[in-house]
């Protein structure tokens, strides 16, 4: 069996979650992987997809993030204003964001910033790429990062890491990212575009996704085989001025684990919310949901709680 190494807790538990060698998650906010999908029901229904012609969004998201774990916690709290453009596509659209307003950010414990430069100021500057998905909103994380959108924000975390990187070499046990950075890594899993059903659902029906994949855990080299469901259900659908608006609600776990010499390593997460989006224009409108992650690695328990409420407005023009 091998050794759990040492590693930054915080960096860890800040992309446990969106980190997999295949382009997976059970997240419904963002990136998510088909797996094997249950049987499509078997009475028509609406059909759920992002726009063949371009479009701009507002997004506003208010965002609560706690984390806990080897005797030191990370606390933050925010409101963050996003400009999105789709680009529209029959298949793969490309999604540029941009973080435009941060009008709220509240850090706490090793969150909490030691020195300049101010947090707000360093993101907004940082905090922009671009998302390939398609129609349904799954993302394909290997070929978003290869888009030259992505390439200033990769560079910046990545000289990060490599003065963390010196940090370990020169002797220090366990060295905690600045936290501009961490929220750099933690940003973009909770402003993508909501994943949506693979298939038409008639209201009242629900749809379930299984899937098996590998998970990262970043800042170390373990990879931890994992077993995911998401479960879609259409509640109702609704007019709100002038379109036609489906309400889903969703909730799907992962869970996995490795057998190691100085400790098991287990994980174990569940999220739970629901959606409302414009049938008509093919555009989200609202997003809430609550995450909840445990990892446990050896001696120490980790448990981290992402709670995000979400409004996607439409810019014409």
């Amino acid at each position: 069996m091998r050794k759990l190494p040492k590693a930054a807790w915080l960096v860890v538990l800040l992309t446990i979650a969106s980190c997999g060698k295949t382009p997976a998650t059970s997240n419904p906010s963002g990136a998510g992987g088909a797996g094997s999908e249950a049987d499509s029901p078997k009475t028509a229904g609406v059909d759920l997809r992002y726009p063949t012609q371009p479009v701009k969004l507002r997004e506003k998201a208010r965002i609560d993030f706690t984390t806990t774990g080897g005797g030191s916690y990370a606390q933050a709290t925010m409101d963050v204003e996003v400009s999105l453009a789709l680009g529209g596509g029959e298949e793969a659209i490309e999604v540029d964001w941009s973080v435009v307003d941060m009008s709220e950010l509240q850090l706490q414990g090793v969150l909490e910033p030691a020195a300049a430069p101010e947090p707000r100021s360093w993101l907004r500057q940082r905090a922009k790429g671009t998302w390939l998905i398609d129609r349904r909103g799954l993302a394909d994380p290997v070929g978003s990062d290869a888009l030259p959108g992505n390439a200033p924000r990769l560079e910046a975390l990545a000289k990060v890491d490599a003065r963390l990187e010196e940090r370990r070499a020169a002797g220090e046990a366990d060295p905690i990212p600045p936290p501009e950075a961490a929220l750099l890594k933690l940003l973009p899993e909770l402003l993508e575009v909501p994943r949506l059903p693979g298939e038409p659902l008639a209201q009242g029906t629900s749809v379930e996704y299984e899937q098996t994949r590998e998970t990262a855990l970043t800042g170390t080299e373990l990879v931890i085989p994992t077993q995911s469901t998401l479960r879609f259900t259409l509640v109702t659908i609704q007019e709100g001025g002038g379109s036609r608006l489906a309400e889903l609600s969703f909730e799907g776990e992962d869970w996995g684990g490795l057998e190691l010499e100085d400790g098991d390593v287990k994980l174990a997460n569940s999220v739970e919310g629901t959606m409302l989006f414009d049938l008509d224009r093919s555009v989200p409108v609202q997003l809430s949901y609550t995450r909840e992650e445990t990892l446990e690695a050896g001696d120490f328990g980790y448990d981290t709680t992402k709670i995000v409420e979400v409004t996607f407005e439409r810019v014409d023009g």
